[in-house]
């Protein structure tokens, strides 16, 4: 919002979860303040916001979309994907109508354009772990590769210890804390299902709620176990996986 004062953006991409003011709050703020040009003359019209949530759940784009913003992207967000949103609102975001005006024609087709998209495409099922998005990161070598899938599944199993630790003593900061490390590597390392039940229990944590928790943990863990066995059979014992990446 600071930035927003001190001069006038097109596009915005909002963080849903953030410490201080959450991304839905924002939005509510700034589209109030489209409304008050004449005290807030840098929040011009349109300012096209997209969201980032950590998460691909059902039903996270449409309550985006019912906030204010006007676009989704799931973390982790890539380079082509914010490319895309560029390409897809620029032409809309340049533009400026008066406060009150009507919203030139290539805005209303634009949005109309991201409302007729439906639902974002749901995550693929047929395994825990995205191994395209991990192989990204081992620039083809065996060797990068195992070393990481080990890493990360030493690093996670300690720290689902440490998250069920921290909800059996009540901690909700620990919680937070602890998930929010976790959800972050798993993300990163395309891990499809545990992300998305880490986020739930950072969530928990920061709004100090800890009781569907603990049932959280046991499916996070039975979600951990499924990945672990996947990697050990599909990647760290199959080379052909890096070879033909």
């Amino acid at each position: 919002m600071s930035a927003l004062e001190r001069q006038s953006y097109d596009l915005v991409f909002m963080d849903v979860m953030m410490p201080e003011m959450g991304g839905f709050e924002a939005t509510a703020a700034i589209r109030e303040r489209q409304q008050q040009r004449s005290q807030f003359p840098n929040y011009k019209s349109p300012i096209i916001i997209v969201a980032m949530t950590a998460s691909a759940m059902q039903g996270d784009r449409e309550k985006c979309l019912a906030a204010g913003m006007d676009d989704y992207l799931a973390k982790p967000v890539r380079l082509e994907d914010m490319r895309g949103i560029v390409e897809r609102w620029g032409a809309v975001a340049v533009q400026d109508t008066p406060a009150g005006g009507t919203p030139p024609p290539a805005q209303e087709a634009a949005t109309a354009k991201a409302e007729s998209a439906g639902p974002a495409p749901k995550l693929e099922e047929e395994s825990p772990v995205d191994t395209e998005r991990l192989l990204e990161f081992t620039d083809g070598s065996p060797e990068n590769l195992r070393e990481l899938v080990e890493l990360y599944l030493s690093q996670t199993a300690g720290q689902l210890e440490q998250l069920e630790a921290a909800v059996a003593a009540n901690t909700p900061a620990e919680v937070r804390r602890v998930a929010h490390s976790c959800a972050g590597a798993s993300s990163t390392c395309g891990m499809r299902r545990l992300a998305p039940l880490l986020r739930q229990l950072e969530r928990m944590g920061l709004e100090g709620q800890l009781a569907n928790a603990a049932e959280l943990c046991r499916q996070a863990s039975r979600e951990f176990e499924l990945i672990r066995a996947f990697v050990q059979a599909h990647i760290l014992r199959n080379s052909d996986l890096v070879t033909k990446h």
